[in-house]
């Protein structure tokens, strides 16, 4: 079971995620989809990074 503060991230990037596709930024929506995909794997090395 992942922490609470990861389960935010998760919830955080996700919306991220919905509003950049709704407005048609395609590019953001593939960075934050990486970052999401890495988190969700256990990239822990990574974590750090995804707080940008």
């Amino acid at each position: 079971m992942k922490n609470k503060k990861t389960l935010n991230l998760i919830a955080a990037l996700q919306y991220q995620i919905q509003r950049y596709h709704a407005t048609g930024n395609g590019v953001m929506c593939q960075l934050l989809t990486t970052k999401l995909r890495k988190l969700l794997n256990g990239d822990s090395a990574d974590y750090c990074t995804l707080k940008d």
